[in-house]
């Protein structure tokens, strides 16, 4: 295997998701590799030997699927397979309202989970609690979901007074909609990133409802405000592994009520002390989630998988 490529591949149907535009055509050029590292759609792979093959956003139910038997077929190929997990964390347990129906669908994708070699977790709470399922948890690693290199054509968020919006997927949002003081946008592919004005937000709300999916989405979202110099609205059961504990604007529950106390705490501590914590908090998460930084952490990865 010594000198054949990396693919980071994916599902044919995911080749516009912004997880392929950030996990594979931003990173690659930044990766510093002893191999050369292509961005192709699986579909392009079923004939790759003696490779190592990261999976993005990985859709593992069905396992006589089309994409499970070219996972198989690639197994056969000594190709080492790694899942970039993403925000799919119910291919590795699968959810459902039916208990029968989830025990099956959980067992269909275990069977197929405990035979690939690691994954790459977008926080270390969902590395934690999944990578004893792969057959190497070991070599599972986090590498956090980097902020978009678009970002940087965009101004930094006004500082005259507060203004709070959420960007996002609807369902991703607690509430969403309905907390008085928040502007809502929903933002479901990347090309409607640039048409999003987040410089005139300076505060992002992220609260998540209290799902299971929810607790081990990536933290892309601190992310994304850390880069345009916004603060976040956030729990700390969400965000502490990014944050930290003594971030200023946790709400204490996912409730209204508490919500709105920390919407208060926001306006009332605009430009004083807690407000600079925050924003040093911030600047520290830019960095930590940065491309360059996140590119040299996936290339020391990789590095170490490739012995």
């Amino acid at each position: 295997m010594e000198h054949s490529p990396i693919y980071l591949t994916y599902e044919d149907r995911w080749i516009n998701s912004g997880a392929i535009y950030l996990r594979a055509e931003q990173i690659i050029p930044k990766l510093a590799c002893s191999r050369p590292v292509y961005s192709r759609p699986i579909s392009a792979l079923s004939n790759t030997t003696n490779s190592i093959i990261i999976i993005i956003k990985p859709k593992l139910v069905l396992v006589n699927s089309l994409f499970n038997r070219t996972i198989k077929k690639l197994q056969r190929g000594n190709n080492k397979i790694i899942l970039d997990v993403v925000d799919n964390i119910d291919s590795i347990e699968p959810i459902d309202n039916n208990p029968i129906v989830r025990r099956i669908k959980q067992h269909q994708s275990h069977s197929i989970v405990k035979n690939i070699d690691s994954a790459i977790f977008c926080s270390e709470k969902a590395r934690q609690r999944f990578q004893h399922i792969f057959k190497r948890p070991q070599e599972c690693v986090t590498l956090y979901h980097h902020w978009d290199e678009r970002l940087r054509l965009a101004p930094p968020a006004q500082q005259d007074k507060i203004r709070i919006g959420y960007f996002g997927i609807d369902w991703k949002a607690y509430s969403y909609g309905h907390i008085p003081g928040i502007d809502f946008f929903s933002l479901t592919k990347p090309s409607d990133l640039p048409s999003i004005e987040f410089s005139k937000y300076n505060v992002h709300y992220i609260i998540k409802p209290d799902t299971f999916r929810c607790r081990y989405e990536p933290l892309t979202k601190i992310a994304t405000a850390a880069a345009v110099g916004a603060v976040v609205i956030s729990t700390k059961e969400q965000s502490e592994e990014l944050l930290g504990p003594d971030y200023p604007y946790y709400s204490d529950e996912i409730t209204i009520p508490d919500i709105l106390k920390v919407i208060d705490k926001v306006h009332n501590t605009f430009r004083k002390e807690e407000w600079k914590q925050a924003m040093s908090i911030m600047t520290s998460v830019k960095y930590n989630t940065s491309l360059d930084t996140i590119a040299a952490r996936y290339s020391k990865y990789l590095a170490r998988i490739e012995r």
